[in-house]
C-alpha cells in the first residue's frame, strides 16, 4: 500500500507512510465493518534515513550499541496535542478515554468513533 501512492513515486516517504496507512484503514472497514480496531506501527530504512509510522499506542524503538532510541510516540488522549485534535473534531474525551471507550487517540478500525471524531 505505501509503495502504490503517488507520494512514495515522489519519494516524499512521510507522507506516503501517511497514506497508507489511511488505506489500509479503509480496507480494514471494508473488510470488518464497524466493530473492533487494532494499532500498528511501520519502519521503514532507505538510505540510512529512518521512517517510522505509528497509530495508537504500539511502539518502535531503534536500539544501537548500548542505547535505545524511542522511534515512536503513543497517540493518548492525556496528550494536549492529541485531545485539541479529538476536540477540534467534535470528539469527547471522558476520564481519560476517547468517547469514554477507547485509551488511544487512533487506530486502524474502531470506526464507531470515527464517525464521531474524526482520524
Amino acid at each position: 500500500m505505501v509503495t502504490a501512492t503517488p507520494e512514495w513515486a515522489q519519494r516524499d516517504y512521510t507522507n506516503a507512510l501517511t497514506q497508507g496507512f489511511l488505506k489500509l484503514d479503509a480496507d480494514v472497514r471494508d473488510g470488518i465493518g464497524d466493530e473492533g480496531g487494532c494499532t500498528a506501527n511501520a519502519v521503514l530504512i532507505l538510505d540510512g534515513t529512518v521512517y517510522c509510522a505509528n497509530v495508537g499506542d504500539s511502539r518502535a524503538v531503534l536500539y544501537r550499541g548500548d542505547a535505545a532510541f524511542p522511534l515512536s510516540c503513543d497517540h493518548k488522549p492525556s496528550d494536549p496535542r492529541e485531545a485539541a485534535r479529538v476536540a477540534a473534531a467534535g470528539g469527547t474525551i471522558t476520564h481519560g478515554r476517547v468517547g469514554g471507550l477507547l485509551t488511544l487517540t487512533r487506530a486502524l478500525g474502531d470506526f464507531e468513533l470515527k464517525t464521531r471524531t474524526a482520524e
